[in-house]
C-alpha cells in the first residue's frame, strides 16, 4: 500500500492571474532598466561629443593666444616716413605681424588678422582667423578659419597699455594725440578677447600677453653687416 502524502496546511499554487501579473511587472521593470541604460548611453555620447568640441575649441583658442603672444615689430624701414602701426585693432578685429601663425613653417614673421563675426541666421558669433594665400592663378586668396563659436552676438577685443589700462582700439586715441615717447612700445602689453555670456552669466576671457615688445626685427642691411 502506498504511503499517504503529508498534508501541509495553507500551501497552494499560483493562479494564472498571479503569474501573468508577475510577468507584466517583470517586463515593465526590464523595459525601464533598458530605457535607462539607452538614455545613459545617449547622454554619454552627447557628453563625449561636447567634451571633444570643447577640447578642440580650447586648442584653437590656444592658437590665437600663441599668435598674439609672438607678435613682433616689423623691421626698421628708413624709406617710410610714416610707417603703419605694427598692430592695429578695434572691438571686432585685430591684425599684426607674428612669427607663429597658421602659415608659418619657419621663424619668418607673417601677417595675421583675427575677426569676430556674427551670424544672425544661426544666432551665433565666432572668432575667425583670416589668412592670405598666394597661388599661381591669382595673386591672393583670403581664407577664414573658424577658431571658436558661441551663442549670441557678444564678443570684443581689448588692448592693455603700459599703464595697465584697457582700450577698445589700438593704437589708442591717447597714443595718437600724445607725442611718441621712446620709452613706449608700439605694441600693447596684452590683447584680450571677451566672448559669450549674458545678463546672468559672466563672459569668457582669453588674454594673450605679448612676449617681446621692444626689439624690432633686424633689416636685411643689418644682417649683412
Amino acid at each position: 500500500m502506498a504511503a499517504d502524502l503529508p498534508y501541509v496546511r495553507g500551501v497552494r499554487g499560483f493562479t494564472l492571474l498571479e503569474v501573468l501579473t508577475a510577468m507584466a511587472i517583470f517586463f515593465m521593470v526590464s523595459g525601464i532598466l533598458v530605457s535607462g541604460v539607452a538614455q545613459a548611453i545617449r547622454v554619454a555620447e552627447v557628453g563625449g561629443v561636447e567634451a571633444a568640441r570643447t577640447r578642440d575649441q580650447y586648442m584653437r583658442l590656444a592658437w590665437f593666444r600663441e599668435t598674439i603672444a609672438l607678435t613682433v615689430l616689423p623691421p626698421n624701414d628708413l624709406t617710410q616716413l610714416d610707417p603703419p602701426p605694427p598692430l592695429e585693432g578695434d572691438l571686432r578685429q585685430v591684425s599684426g605681424l607674428s612669427i607663429q601663425t597658421f602659415r608659418s613653417n619657419s621663424n619668418a614673421p607673417s601677417q595675421y588678422r583675427f575677426e569676430i563675426k556674427f551670424d544672425p541666421e544661426r544666432g551665433e558669433s565666432g572668432l575667425f582667423m583670416t589668412m592670405t594665400a598666394t597661388t599661381a592663378i591669382t595673386d591672393e586668396i583670403q581664407q577664414s578659419l573658424p577658431l571658436s563659436t558661441w551663442a549670441g552676438s557678444e564678443g570684443r577685443f581689448r588692448y592693455l597699455d603700459e599703464n595697465n589700462e584697457w582700450h577698445d582700439r589700438w593704437p589708442s586715441v591717447e597714443r595718437q594725440v600724445k607725442a611718441k615717447s621712446y620709452s613706449q612700445s608700439d605694441l600693447p602689453k596684452a590683447v584680450e578677447i571677451r566672448y559669450g555670456g549674458n545678463r546672468d552669466v559672466a563672459p569668457n576671457s582669453v588674454v594673450a600677453a605679448i612676449q617681446d615688445r621692444a626689439l624690432p626685427l633686424p633689416t636685411l642691411r643689418e644682417l649683412m653687416q
